[in-house]
């Protein structure tokens, strides 16, 4: 629809902008209401976002300024489920045994993120755009579904709801007293900006430079997941050698 290059990079700042806007307040929320309720009603918002740019486009009314905005509340929807579905994997399993799921889990997706893309680059050269959004839609529900069938058992809360802004105070107070975590956290967002600004240009790099379509834009962005994948793979072995080379 359009060249210009701020155009196609804000549509990864519409999806990104909301996890930095919204994902504290999300997080605090996981915490005072059912999770399983709170990712319904995630998944809700965002499958409401994508069916209207699936509509839109199909309709041929699609433009870039309406596609930043569906792209804003799909990613609205997923800043407010990703910190209960993080949450939600230690009410799975025993605590002791907690490591091996959440390495599991950000496998599983890993595996996701280098194959979906390439999939959706092969459907958008195949079949066009709006039915890599159709596809995008549907699997929304599968999900849908098995948090509808989870039967979550809950226990009584022993104290009242906090308050929204209540909930944070504490996370942050947290975070500022914790150098470990601190650390952490300012690591992922040097990483987080030097890599979304990759993200985001990436498709002027296909088109411009490598003179390629959606396909290659679709593998280029599996080899992030790809790389994840093995990176989680190795990390055990590469902390030892490090560890040894101290």
């Amino acid at each position: 629809m359009t060249s210009a290059a701020d155009m196609v990079a804000l549509v990864q700042t519409a999806l990104m902008l909301t996890v930095m806007l919204i994902s504290i307040p999300a997080g605090a929320v996981a915490d005072m209401y059912d999770r399983r309720i709170v990712m319904l009603c995630s998944l809700a918002i965002s499958f409401a976002g994508v069916t209207a740019l699936t509509t839109l486009a199909w309709l041929g009314l699609i433009t870039p300024n309406l596609l930043l905005a569906f792209c804003f509340a799909a990613g609205i929807g997923m800043a407010l489920f990703d910190p209960a579905w993080q949450s939600f994997v230690s009410e799975q399993v025993l605590s002791v045994a907690l490591p091996a799921p959440v390495a599991l889990n950000g496998i599983s997706y890993n595996i996701a993120r280098s194959v979906g893309p390439a999939i959706g680059g092969i459907v958008v050269a195949a079949a066009g755009a709006v039915a890599a959004f159709a596809i995008n839609a549907l699997l929304y529900l599968p999900l849908s579904l098995a948090l509808l069938l989870w039967k979550r058992t809950t226990e009584p809360a022993r104290l009242p709801p906090e308050r929204l802004h209540r909930a944070i105070v504490p996370g942050v107070r947290y975070i500022m007293h914790s150098p470990a975590i601190r650390t952490v956290l300012i690591r992922s967002m040097v990483m987080g900006v030097f890599g979304g600004a990759i993200v985001a240009v990436m498709p002027l790099v296909a088109r411009d430079l490598l003179h390629g379509g959606a396909e290659i834009y679709g593998i280029m962005l599996s080899s992030f997941g790809l790389g994840a994948v093995i990176g989680a793979l190795k990390i055990t072995e590469i902390c030892k050698r490090m560890s040894a080379a101290r």
